[in-house]
């Protein structure tokens, strides 16, 4: 693998360990791929008050999403020989008193690291239970998220199809402590207007990009980069659209029996969401995004 692949694998939650036995399908369309970005020359540290500003309200804006709906896409870009990715849709409550506990429903699909292959993800969690689809034996399986199986197919979900900054207690904390901070120019995503804030330590030369609705303030892309010895780079990135305010009831946070299946419910000690690793400053992700 190139550095800069090699570097973006060791910082994704895509290798996360997933459900083998799951069965693939047709990846959602979703906007077109945009083109991998290229880092940005910066020594020292510059803080532009606008970009500092503009990561601040997003971070509200995320800490007050009451319901939300949203279809996403992430993908890696610029390393050809490795294919990473996934796509889908979600339904969204931040809780605020515990974030990393907040209620979601996922489902979609995703092309996994270095095997290629498509595997379907669909996965919910209503503050108490996990619910997960078992393909071998035609289940729906509900389970406390304390327990083994049901923390991981709680958390595959939600990094390949969610943004980690929606589980933090402190949304974009460490984006607006960066040693470089610049607006860069507008760009639309899924017909909304967003501004674009650079967040840089010239020490690493890695580049975050966080595209931010000039209307509800949410991000709607997130962009790593990350150089390479040979010149090239790699960007990996979550982007998000046809995002809607939306009432959501309990029951949308549970995995729907399809025809033919049954459900299982097992129960067991109180649950607790894991938090995603929290790493240094310099080194936080898009997936982080």
């Amino acid at each position: 693998l190139s550095a800069s692949a090699a570097a973006l694998l060791a910082l994704s939650p895509v290798l996360a360990q997933v459900d083998t036995s799951a069965t693939g399908q047709p990846p959602a369309k979703t906007q077109p791929t945009p083109k991998p970005a290229a880092p940005s020359a910066a020594t020292g540290g510059e803080v532009d008050p606008k970009a500092k500003a503009l990561l601040a309200d997003a971070s509200a804006a995320i800490k007050a999403i009451k319901g939300i709906t949203f279809k996403s896409k992430r993908e890696l870009l610029g390393t050809p020989s490795l294919q990473m990715g996934s796509s889908g849709e979600v339904r969204f409550v931040r809780n605020a008193a515990t974030p990393s506990a907040s209620p979601f429903w996922a489902k979609g699909s995703m092309t996994r690291p270095l095997a290629n292959d498509t595997v379907a993800l669909e996965a919910a969690f209503n503050g108490t239970i996990a619910g997960w689809i078992d393909e071998a034996k035609k289940e729906v399986v509900e389970q406390q998220v304390s327990a083994a199986d049901a923390a991981r197919r709680v958390k595959t979900a939600r990094d390949q199809l969610m943004p980690s900054i929606f589980f933090d207690s402190e949304p974009l904390l460490a984006e607006m402590g960066g040693q470089v901070l610049k607006v860069d120019a507008p760009v639309e995503i899924g017909g909304v207007k967003c501004d674009v804030v650079r967040v840089m330590n010239p020490a690493t030369q890695r580049e975050t990009r966080i595209s931010i609705a000039q209307g509800d303030k949410l991000p709607r892309r997130i962009e790593q980069i990350t150089p390479s010895t040979g010149g090239t780079t790699a960007t990996f990135y979550i982007e998000m659209t046809d995002v809607k305010p939306a009432d959501l009831k309990p029951a949308e946070f549970a995995v729907a029996v399809p025809a033919g299946y049954t459900k299982r419910l097992e129960t067991g000690p109180q649950p607790k969401l894991p938090t995603n690793p929290q790493p240094p400053a310099d080194t936080k992700t898009p997936n982080t995004p």
